[in-house]
């Protein structure tokens, strides 16, 4: 019985590792762009965030996920770097 119980908790723990490796990916990815943020209520805001070149305002609030409202275009004085 040992076994089973090991050979089930093992996928589960695979799953774990993969899911920690991509959140802090994304976080160190995330860390390198910009962002500006507007609170519209206590519960909801707008955000602008500027990824390897790209801009996105991205509206969240309490009820459900994140929603992409926009691309926006990039300030040349951005894109180039400046």
């Amino acid at each position: 019985m040992g076994s089973v119980a090991l050979g089930s908790l093992l996928p589960v723990t695979l799953v774990l590792a993969a899911l920690l490796v991509a959140a802090i990916w994304m976080r160190r990815r995330l860390d390198r762009g910009t962002g500006h943020s507007v609170r519209l209520t206590g519960a909801h805001a707008v955000h602008v965030v500027t990824v390897a070149g790209r801009r996105w305002m991205i509206g969240t609030g309490p009820a459900g996920a994140p929603t992409l409202l926009a691309e926006l275009p990039v300030e040349a004085s951005e894109a180039a770097g400046g």
